[in-house]
């Protein structure tokens, strides 16, 4: 459960930064700027925490769909970006495979040599 928490918190960071972005205006708003750039360094420091004694690949598909999917819905509601079809599918898609991440391969491990 400890991965989790600190998935979330990564990923919580990683949110914050990049809805910050909107606001920092091309670092023309030096507070918001601020907070994007603690923000991604508080997200990295957890997701490298994470990557040593997790899968590398499994752990940034994670940070990077949950995010993803987190800031495209901020985007949608706080923002008033536009809401296609498309993009709900793509939404879609990330969830299902943030799911299928966390629901196979768990129970076995893969050798490598036949061992």
């Amino acid at each position: 459960m400890k991965i989790y928490l600190l998935l979330g918190i990564a990923i919580v960071f990683e949110v914050i930064g990049a809805t910050f972005m909107k606001y920092a205006d091309g670092f023309s708003n030096l507070w918001a700027s601020g907070i994007v750039m603690a923000s991604y360094a508080l997200a990295v420091t957890f997701y490298i925490l994470l990557t040593k004694k997790h899968e590398l690949g499994t752990i940034n598909a994670l940070w990077s769909g949950g995010g993803t999917v987190i800031v495209a819905v901020i985007g949608i509601t706080l923002f008033n970006e536009e809401t296609t079809l498309a993009k709900l599918i793509g939404i879609s898609l990330i969830i299902a495979g943030i799911y299928g991440l966390n629901t196979t391969g768990h129970r076995s491990k893969r050798v490598i040599g036949g061992e």
